[in-house]
């Protein structure tokens, strides 16, 4: 009785031994497979594993991985972070992602965003943490591009505001399809004594300042301006000459 016993414990093991070597074949396959980083460290940040993308960004061979300090491929501005966020993860189970981490790779300065967890053993103790890497150099080179575009931008807007509102000179932009006016500087409720509401109200009013002879070529005007054609005429008003300039932008 006892033989079958101890024999029924001996397969028991060998099946639960080939289980566990095939979920581990598994998962290496799973990791190796996998184009973003997967570097494992203990609570010390010695490396304990790395995948085949990880020795591929950093040109180290798998074996020169193990023993290693994560650290020493970190910016030096990130350090202190790193090791809180390592001090956080191994005293509690939980997955932390952080942004626009640097790392000196064999490419040179690199930006990656960082999901890291921290592996527990059968005791529930955290021994390990995985950290999964991804490369965002050109997003965030694509967003700092945005971001100066955005900023020269509201640079530009600010530098027409600040002529505009201060000009003595009405500055008028409307679209090119309608001429509804998009904008109309605080100078025309000076000069012309009518508010620039109404005007948004009724695109065609200021027409009726101009003078009847000169209102027939009006249209022609506005025409030219809208294929990119420059127009510097003198029409009459009620009350006094006035030279207006059109251009289309694009």
């Amino acid at each position: 009785m006892s033989n079958v016993l101890l024999q029924q414990e001996i397969i028991e093991r060998q099946s639960a031994e080939t289980a566990l070597r095939q979920s581990e074949n598994l998962y290496r396959q799973l990791v190796e497979s996998q184009t973003d980083i997967i570097i494992r460290i203990d609570l010390q940040g010695q490396i304990t594993f790395a995948n085949v993308a990880a020795c591929q960004t950093f040109g180290w061979k798998q074996d020169e991985f193990r023993g290693q300090s994560f650290l020493q491929f970190l910016h030096p501005d990130d350090l202190p972070q790193v090791m809180e966020s390592i001090t956080a993860l191994g005293s509690s189970y939980y997955t932390l992602t952080s942004c626009e981490r640097c790392a000196l790779t064999a490419n040179g300065l690199r930006y990656f965003q960082w999901n890291a967890i921290a592996i527990q053993n059968d005791k529930g103790e955290v021994v390990e943490i995985q950290q999964v890497g991804r490369d965002i150099t050109e997003q965030q080179a694509a967003l700092h591009d945005r971001q100066l575009a955005e900023a020269a931008l509201r640079q530009s807007e600010e530098k027409f505001r600040t002529f505009s509102e201060n000009t003595h000179a009405t500055i008028w932009i409307g679209s090119a399809d309608s001429f509804y006016p998009l904008y109309i500087s605080p100078a025309y409720e000076k000069i012309w004594g009518r508010s620039s509401q109404g005007l948004f109200e009724q695109p065609t009013s200021w027409v009726d300042t101009v003078h009847p002879d000169d209102r027939d070529r009006w249209g022609h005007y506005t025409t030219a301006s809208s294929v990119n054609e420059s127009v510097s005429k003198c029409p009459r008003c009620f009350t006094r000459w006035w030279q207006y300039q059109y251009f289309c932008g694009k």
